[in-house]
This record gives C-alpha cells, structure tokens and sequence, in this order.
C-alpha cells in the first residue's frame, strides 16, 4: 500500500466515523426535539447575552477613555444599551429562541444552496450531495414558513434531520474514499 492510499484510507475511515456519529447524534436530536431544542436554543441565548454583557461593560469602561465628552456620551450610551440587550436575552430566552429559528432558517437556505453548488465539483457521491442539498433547502423553507410558531420543537427536528443526512453523505464520501485508495494500492 502507497503512502498516497495509506492517507486516503485513513481520512477515509475518519469520515465513515464521524459520518456514524453524525447519523447518531442527529437521530437523537430528533427524538427529543423539544428537549434538544430548548438546550440549543437557551444555551446558545445564555452564551450571547454574556458576551453581551461583557462587551457592554468594555465598551461602558472605554467610555471613559474617549479622549472627548461627545465619544465618550456615545460610547457609553452604546455600552448600556448592550448592557440591557443581554440582559433582556437572559430574561427573556424566548425571543432569542425565535431569532435563533430565524438564525437557523437562513443557515439551512445558505448551507443547501452552497452544498447544490459544492455538488457540481464532484463525480462520485454527486446524487447524495445534491439529495443532501435540496433536503437542506426544504428544511430551511420550512421554517421559514413556519416562523416564529415553529420555534423550539422545529429547531430539535430539523436539526436532527440535517445532522442525519450529513451523518449520510459523510458516509458515503468515506466509501468513495475508501474505493480511490484500493485503487491507488493496486497500482
């Protein structure tokens, strides 16, 4: 076995790994959409709002050091209003549930339309990318659809579903990676 088949092998059986782990992790995402979606949705809320607050308070403290009473009034009227945004996220995480719906529906829009396109740089795998991409699509219309009523269970099952057929493609293009390299130890 060439050096060349030995490395193709091995990034190989790395996707078929996480290709499998992928497929898991999304079936279970879909088993417990409400659940998987509030974790998402109020980790990811939670995590914001702290970065918030902490960029308010930078900008709040570098107010301070404007150099001018005009800079300085804005900057620290910048800094207070971050300051309430992330603590109106904190205290209301359903807001940011929907802003991340609408997150996640533009996400999957972009993401199917730049797997459509990745699809035509390929010859083997093509028909499960392009498959993967209008699936991609589909789920991002459908949210979009159904936005904001959509919010938490949408964000668990579509999600899953997405991690699912990536969990697929991921497998497949560890086959195809797997037949280049039994081509290349034959040669």
């Amino acid at each position: 076995m060439t050096e060349l088949s030995s490395a193709v092998k091995k990034k190989s059986n790395a996707a078929t790994i996480w290709g499998v782990l992928t497929i898991i992790l999304g079936i279970f995402v879909m088993g417990a959409p409400m659940l998987s979606g509030v974790m998402v949705g109020i980790t990811v809320s939670v995590l914001i709002a702290i970065a918030m607050i902490i960029a308010g308070v930078s900008q709040t403290l570098y107010a301070f050091q404007a150099g001018s009473i005009g800079r300085g009034i804005l900057m620290l009227l910048f800094g207070g209003i971050t300051i309430v945004a992330g603590i109106a996220i904190i205290t209301k995480p359903g807001i940011a549930l929907a802003m991340l719906t609408m997150f996640l529906t533009i996400y999957f829009i972009v993401d199917g339309i730049m797997t459509l396109i990745a699809s035509t740089a390929v010859e083997q795998g093509k028909g499960l990318m392009i498959f993967n991409g209008i699936i991609t699509l589909i789920l991002g219309i459908m949210l979009w659809r159904g936005w904001p009523v959509a919010g938490i269970w949408a964000i668990g099952i579509l999600l899953g579903i997405r991690l699912f057929f990536s969990g697929i493609t991921m497998l497949a293009l560890g086959s195809v990676g797997r037949g280049v390299a039994d081509g290349l130890s034959e040669e």
